[in-house]
């Protein structure tokens, strides 16, 4: 069986592997580790540190010509992320890992200008698989039957009173979410499981608000761009970076505008298919 993995730089550049002439080895990718703390030897918590790990790939192309293609498009499509310090990602399945290239390992290159072994090293201070699911609710009269997704196929049910929708959680254990807010509307308020998500805030026509329960950040993206820091808005009378439950939740709104859920799911290893 070839290993299929794709990583995207932070320029969207592709490198696929298992297809065409670029090949993954057995790797890493899927390992994992806790670190711990320990108090008068009891184990007091566990987190996550720096992690790195390896990828051996071979280049087997048809032509020396694709050959020495191959072999500097992977090497500028990987260093372009860490000179530019922004993190590129691997995807296995429907999960991605934000990661940076920073070591390459050449050998069996004087055989012949085709074939090329080079182990990569990765490194990543975020190190966990990511899956993400947006949904997008609108109000009744735009459509209630509409939905969104943005890597893959995830549906939600709607229930039958004005206003009111489900949206299910399929991870084992309470998920982060991304609430993105468009404008126009005035103190938008949304409830997920009766719980409230409130900002008193003027978003027009074109502007959007996203609320990251995991950065715990709230921020306004003006029509041209420009991000406001809107973390003093928010409603203090209920925590707005709840994280939501597995299994069903209910969603409910005014229905004057529109705004989307990303429902983020991180694991340790990507899941098995």
């Amino acid at each position: 069986m070839i290993e299929k993995i794709k990583y995207i730089n932070n320029q969207n550049e592709v490198v696929e592997f298992g297809d065409g002439v670029i090949f993954a080895n057995y790797n890493d990718l899927r390992d994992y580790s806790w670190e711990y703390d320990t108090d008068f030897n009891q184990i007091a918590n566990f987190r996550r540190t720096l992690a790195t790990k390896s990828l051996p790939i071979i280049i087997n192309a048809r032509t020396e010509e694709e050959g020495i293609k191959e072999k500097n498009k992977i090497f500028e499509i990987f260093e372009k992320d860490v000179l530019m310090n922004k993190k590129g990602k691997f995807i296995i399945g429907d999960y991605y890992y934000k990661c940076f290239i920073v070591e390459g390992a050449n050998s069996e290159y004087l055989h012949s200008k085709e074939l090329l072994y080079k182990t990569i090293s990765i490194v990543s201070d975020e190190p966990y698989w990511i899956k993400e699911t947006s949904n997008l609710f609108k109000p009744s009269d735009e459509g209630q039957s509409e939905r969104s997704f943005y890597n893959y196929d995830y549906p939600y049910g709607y229930s039958n009173n004005l206003g009111a929708r489900d949206i299910t959680n399929n991870h084992f254990i309470d998920s982060d979410i991304k609430l993105i807010i468009y404008g126009p509307v005035s103190n938008p308020t949304i409830y997920i499981k009766g719980h409230q998500y409130k900002v008193n805030t003027e978003l027009l026509a074109g502007e959007y608000l996203t609320i990251d329960t995991k950065d715990k950040t709230i921020i306004k993206t003006k029509v041209n761009g420009e991000t406001v820091n809107e973390f003093h808005k928010r409603d203090r009378a209920y925590n707005i970076f709840k994280k939501i439950s597995p299994g069903s939740s209910s969603v409910s709104w005014d229905e004057t505008f529109t705004f989307e859920i990303i429902v983020i799911e991180e694991r340790s290893e990507p899941k098995w298919i």
